[in-house]
């Protein structure tokens, strides 16, 4: 038997030391969890009933059925927040699909923070589509009496903050699930504040004379050439490519999410480019984006027997010689910063260009972006590559207090004339 408890956060020390809990259960013998009553409907369209201010937030899953979803966004002029791996499929369909959502849904905090969507922004509903994985828990940041809905076949792994009151199997335009007539302020407001917050982004990201995590998987994610692959690595990987990179409808992107964790990544990004191209050539331009820890972790996927054929895939290495994503937690703060080396960033000096050395391996060291963007657009990769793009993970969480302070700034005013809406 196996039992999950999660520890209590934040993970730092706390003046007090007590337990957090009655270790002798609850009063009158109440069960320490309660979950609410989760509505599950197949395919009953007539039903739904939404407002005209829905968000949507779109996650791994199916992509015909995000497909379908964005386009029922589209005519109902609900704004569109899409992670790395529904990029694809929502933007396909023309739906207010929004580059910077997850940053305004942060509320100006760090990821560990207290987060509430600013008021011009609240919605009365929102509905997720598929299982979100690297988002904030929606329902916590718009607040309990916000309804939250689900559209996935699979309405047990759809809700891990048990927020959802009703799953539904599917979503048809010519059925949009709309109560009221559709906003057009709704989604112009989404837009504005999306506009205004990508602006601040990129003017951040352009200023930095180092090539950052987020800088890199802007650039690389806008640099990929058409029907491209790309796969994205646990922690910051995937998180980084939410928060900075624009969506693409022309490239394909995937992701182990889950209980996955940084387990076998290189040898899925592999996978993938065996599978989608025959020996006689490239078809579909494969590349991954990991960090250092998930490439270590799993370097025995470099491994290849002499018959056996290898991919043409480009495995570039965010590699800041640890675990950067910890950084931006309450453990990541200076005054933790002896402990936090070893107990959570997982410090190292691995070299990688011994590593990939060792497998017979190409391997290219990237410093500068105009390094970065040589390798991208370059000739299609033939054979397996390592770019090796070296950062510094002591700056990581300076430049996301930096970021969110000056997209708060910039959206103050935009949302502050929202309020006459």
């Amino acid at each position: 038997m196996q039992v999950n408890i999660p520890f209590r956060e934040p993970l730092t020390p706390l003046p007090d030391r007590s337990w957090s809990d009655d270790l002798w259960g609850r009063p009158d013998g109440r069960p320490w969890t309660t979950l609410p009553e989760q509505e599950i409907v197949t395919r009953s369209r007539a039903e739904v009933d939404l407002p005209a201010r829905t968000l949507v937030v779109m996650g791994s899953g199916d992509p015909q059925r995000a497909r379908a979803v964005a386009e029922v966004a589209a005519k109902a002029g609900w704004p569109v927040i899409a992670e790395p791996t529904a990029m694809a499929a929502a933007a396909q369909t023309g739906a207010g699909v929004l580059r910077c959502g997850v940053l305004l849904l942060a509320g100006g905090e760090l990821p560990a923070g207290v987060r509430y969507v600013p008021t011009p922004l609240r919605p009365d509903a929102v509905l997720l589509v598929g299982r979100p994985t690297v988002s904030p828990d929606v329902g916590a940041v718009v607040g309990g009496d916000v309804p939250v809905f689900s559209v996935d076949a699979v309405p047990e792994w759809s809700d891990p903050a048990h927020t959802v009151s009703r799953v539904e199997e599917w979503l048809d335009v010519e059925d949009v699930p709309c109560a009221e007539e559709p906003d057009p302020k709704w989604l112009a407001v989404w837009q504005r504040a999306d506009a205004a917050a990508a602006a601040v982004l990129d003017k951040e990201l352009d200023a930095e004379t180092a090539l950052t995590g987020l800088r890199a998987a802007r650039d690389l994610v806008a640099a990929l050439p058409p029907q491209a692959v790309l796969f994205l690595g646990a922690s910051n990987s995937i998180r980084d490519v939410y928060m900075a990179a624009a969506a693409r409808e022309d490239i394909a992107v995937y992701a182990n999410r889950g209980t996955a964790g940084i387990d076998g990544n290189v040898s899925t990004a592999m996978g993938l480019a065996l599978a989608l191209n025959t020996p006689e050539g490239a078809r579909f331009p494969c590349y991954a984006l990991i960090g250092d820890l998930t490439f270590v972790h799993d370097s025995n996927g470099l491994f290849l027997g002499p018959d056996e054929r290898r991919p043409n895939l480009t495995l570039v290495v965010l590699n800041d010689r640890g675990g950067g994503n910890f950084s931006l937690l309450p453990e990541g703060a200076p005054e933790y910063k002896q402990g936090f080396e070893r107990v959570f960033a997982a410090a190292h000096d691995t070299d990688l260009v011994g590593l990939c050395a060792a497998h017979h391996v190409a391997h290219t060291a990237i410093e500068s972006a105009e390094q970065l963007h040589a390798v991208l657009r370059g000739p299609a990769p033939v054979g397996l590559r390592v770019a090796e793009v070296r950062t510094n993970r002591a700056a990581l969480r300076g430049q996301h207090m930096r970021l969110h302070k000056a997209l708060n700034s910039a959206l103050a005013g935009i949302l502050n004339a929202a309020l006459a809406y």
